[in-house]
């Protein structure tokens, strides 16, 4: 049974965190702060950290207004050649909105990155709040990068480009790098949101043990809560099956969104999401800031060869909150990762009067698991 170490560690000012594991050794993390996208790095497996600052500017949008610079999500894509991705859109919605995902490149392993690069943009005329959401970047069975992103963005009727028709559906998209250019290829819908009538969204993606892709998202087609967490394996990365449910709340009306998932070395998948279901909190904003970072593990490997039978009884609930502050607390945007075969939990927490903690780390021996 999953076994957590006492001590939740406190790794900067932020949130919305993401961890990998550098070809020198080290554990990366990136997440945004005060607007910008920051990096740090640890040489022993998270318990300290050294903060190696932003890594973008302030940035504006066409029509000259100050743009929101969150969604943080890094790769080390070569020997010393990093990618950060991230959303950028209007900070103020209350004329018109902008919405884009970009990304920047560095060759000297992140102490300097190059201009942002534009992968999707819209101006829209409204301030409705649709656009282009938490970009996720892999490498795929075939040795290709790919970036996944959410896409709400109602667009011309008449573009190029897969808008949704409405708000009410959400595509998960996927673009293909091309190294020598280093631009990201043409748009491919992974997940019609359309077709299920269903905010599709908030993609992530990892490998399966013997090859092919996992990947969940948060859909809202059950209207008897307001997100659950769902599942869709590939063979390459590209075409994808139909979602299934992993994680849904026990009682009608409440949240189990922003999922993440991560390969543990036997082959078993583990899972997590934000949940306001026995968070303990009463008061709150709404159900993000009423929710905890809750984890499922699968009761055995999942591969190409298992995952069509796959359903919500494959998976067991880890009952500790791996990030917990106290009954009106939150731990929100999580994710995980393997490093140095330890299991790292990692969310940003605060108390959901509004105070911030910031991003908090909580890790766990593989062998526990």
């Amino acid at each position: 049974m999953l076994t957590w170490e006492k001590e939740q560690i406190k790794i900067d000012n932020g949130g919305y965190g993401r961890l990998i594991t550098l070809k020198n050794g080290k554990l990366l993390a990136a997440y945004d702060s005060a607007n910008a996208l920051c990096l740090a790095e640890s040489e022993d497996c998270g318990l300290t950290w050294n903060h190696l600052g932003k890594k973008t500017e302030p940035q504006l949008g066409p029509l000259g207004d100050k743009l929101c610079i969150a969604n943080a999500n890094v790769i080390e894509y070569a020997e010393n050649c990093l990618m950060i991705a991230y959303r950028a859109h209007s900070l103020n919605t209350a004329e018109k909105f902008y919405t884009s995902i970009r990304y920047q490149l560095s060759e000297d392993g992140g102490k300097t990155f190059g201009a942002p690069i534009i992968l999707c943009e819209l101006q829209r005329e409204d301030n409705s709040f649709s656009g282009f959401w938490e970009p996720h970047m892999v490498f795929l069975p075939d040795g290709r990068m790919a970036v996944y992103y959410a896409n709400d963005c109602v667009g011309p009727a008449d573009a190029d480009f897969p808008y949704v028709p409405s708000l009410q559906s959400q595509y998960i998209m996927v673009h293909v790098f091309d190294f020598e250019t280093k631009r990201f290829g043409e748009p491919i819908v992974a997940c019609d949101g359309v077709k299920h009538a269903s905010r599709d969204g908030m993609p992530v993606v990892c490998p399966m043990q013997g090859g092919g892709m996992a990947m969940v998202i948060e859909a809202n087609w059950d209207k008897n809560y307001r997100f659950i967490t769902q599942m869709l394996f590939s063979e390459d990365g590209i075409k994808w099956s139909e979602p299934v449910t992993v994680f849904k709340p026990t009682q009608t009306g409440l949240y189990a969104g922003a999922p993440y998932v991560t390969l543990l070395p036997d082959g078993r998948l583990a899972v997590s999401c934000q949940a306001n279901e026995n968070s303990g909190a009463t008061t709150g904003r709404n159900a993000v800031f009423n929710s905890t970072m809750n984890v499922i593990i699968s009761k055995k490997p999942i591969t190409l060869e298992n995952c069509k039978d796959i359903t919500e009884a494959d998976f067991e609930r880890v009952t500790e909150f791996p990030l917990y502050k106290g009954e009106e607390s939150f731990a929100i945007w999580p994710a995980m990762w393997v490093h140095e075969n330890t299991f790292l939990a990692v969310a940003q927490c605060g108390n959901n009067d509004g105070t911030r903690y910031g991003l908090w780390l909580r890790r766990a021996p593989v062998s526990t698991i």
